[in-house]
């Protein structure tokens, strides 16, 4: 039996999006122990699985809700799923026992497809181990959909600022990461990330939250950034990040849809598309 796995899922409204990302956790039997979606008081879901709780919260942002929603999970190892996003199958499975078999590692991030808002693949994103300078020298290349973490980052007082309304999933890692938790990477697409027009990242107070976060880094990683950059540049390609992703093949729900659709990709892209 793997590490206990509690997900959490913030949440504005009922809609297809968010049945497609819930339904993305619940068929996978077992291998969630919870999954909490935190909405505002009336938010009505179809459906309840055994393993899903509903948490009523007047949270103002999606991360004063994850806060809320991490308050309360109960599992050893912790992730967030937006209503943009889904795991795929075997994803939590796989979790639960690399933790088990990991003890040492409190931090575990895998690859993600980036698909268009029927679910069909548009292009790969591997990366490569988290690391904090690396990340403040660039962008926060682990995505959230596809990065989990141990409760012993909470129990270390670690929290979302809620001053960030699009950048706080940054700040939250280079602050475990300056802290000394132990990041690992591991070469698996874990989850499928949606582009739509109404993404938080796309507002235009993404730039001054991410220049905010800039300002707080150290002067040697402000001043040294170019270089930084290059250098992880260098170890991506080495890796072979950029290289497509060939045979792939991507099972996700389509708005609306009541079971996985397969879709068989013999070409994948890994540059984001668009």
């Amino acid at each position: 039996m793997g590490t206990l796995l509690s997900i959490v899922t913030p949440a504005r409204e009922a809609g297809p999006r968010l049945a497609a990302a819930l339904a993305s956790v619940a068929d996978q039997a077992g291998a969630a122990d919870e999954h909490l979606v935190v909405g505002p008081p009336g938010l009505a879901l179809t459906e309840q699985p055994p393993a899903r709780r509903l948490v009523a919260s007047d949270a103002t942002s999606p991360y004063a809700a994850l806060n809320a929603g991490f308050a309360q999970c109960r599992g050893e190892v912790f992730a967030w799923l937006n209503d943009d996003e889904q795991y795929l199958p075997g994803t939590l499975a796989f979790v639960r026992d690399w933790f088990a078999r990991h003890p040492a590692a409190d931090i575990l991030a895998g690859d993600f497809v980036v698909v268009d808002a029927a679910g069909a693949p548009l292009a790969v994103r591997r990366i490569i181990r988290p690391v904090w300078w690396l990340i403040a020298a660039s962008y926060l290349y682990p995505f959230s959909c596809a990065t989990f973490f141990r409760r012993r980052l909470r129990e270390a007082g670690l929290r979302f600022d809620e001053s960030y309304r699009i950048a706080a999933d940054e700040d939250f890692f280079v602050r475990a990461l300056r802290a000394g938790f132990r990041a690992r990477h591991v070469r698996r697409v874990f989850s499928a990330f949606t582009v739509h027009p109404a993404q938080l990242s796309r507002r235009p107070e993404a730039a001054a939250e991410r220049a905010r976060l800039r300002a707080g880094y150290p002067a040697w990683v402000r001043g040294l950034r170019p270089g930084l950059n290059a250098l992880r540049v260098a170890w991506m390609a080495g890796a072979g990040c950029y290289f497509p992703l060939r045979r792939f093949v991507c099972e996700t729900y389509a708005p609306g849809s009541d079971h996985r659709e397969r879709r068989e990709v013999r070409r994948l892209p890994a540059r984001w598309p668009g």
